[in-house]
């Protein structure tokens, strides 16, 4: 097995000993973040299951795009007074380009699931730190759980879709060092996504929706 992936495996676990050990004092918003890393490590598994078998994982990526972007936004909206219609709209966009997407490129990675799923994250985090700036004034920012996913998420979704738009171009114009700095990136996102889960379960459980 890979080193990278047994590093990655090794971050979901230690995030659900972490999360598991302190759930009891969880806030709402990290209790699904907690249930996102379980499905994360479900489709990872799978995922590998598949690749094994068949030669290609893709298609368990079409139903974890939508699924991890519903538990991501449902996260924020336990803290933002984010319109219900609004919240709404974004998973029908989601959940409906996740499904042409199945029907007519099920061989191929959701592209554009995972577009519009990164842009409407960064859309969250942008305006829970914005809202942080605005109401939180009596505890440090680093004590909000959300502050920190606010943080990698946007780290990882705009990584994200350098990566997805810069794809074809790698593809046809890359050399092998262009493709290692490509994976590397990505592998690098990914250890820290996953590490600021550990923080995001040991920290204290600020919410900012008891502040507002």
């Amino acid at each position: 097995m890979p080193l990278y992936y047994v590093v990655y495996v090794s971050l979901l676990l230690i995030g659900l000993l972490v999360g598991g050990i302190k759930f009891d004092k969880l806030s709402q918003s990290s209790r699904s973040l907690y249930l996102l890393l379980w499905v994360t490590l479900f489709t990872e598994i799978v995922a590998k299951v598949f690749a094994n078998i068949y030669k290609n994982n893709l298609i368990v990526y079409h139903f974890f795009t939508p699924i991890q972007y519903i538990l991501i936004s449902f996260s924020f909206s336990k803290e933002l007074r984010i319109s219900p219609r609004l919240l709404g709209f974004s998973i029908g966009v989601v959940l409906l380009m996740s499904i042409v997407s199945f029907l007519y490129m099920k061989d191929s990675y959701p592209s554009y699931p995972k577009i519009f799923s990164n842009l409407f994250v960064i859309a969250w985090c942008i305006y829970y730190l914005y809202s942080l700036l605005k109401y939180a004034d009596v505890y440090p920012f680093v004590q909000y759980p959300l502050f920190w996913i606010s943080i990698g998420f946007s780290l990882y979704a705009i990584t994200t879709l350098f990566n997805l738009g810069a794809f074809n171009y790698i593809s046809t114009y890359g050399n092998e060092l262009v493709f290692a700095i490509f994976r590397y990136t990505r592998l690098i996102v990914n250890y820290i996504l996953y590490s600021i889960f550990i923080i995001v379960f040991l920290i204290p459980q600020r919410t900012l929706d008891k502040e507002q």
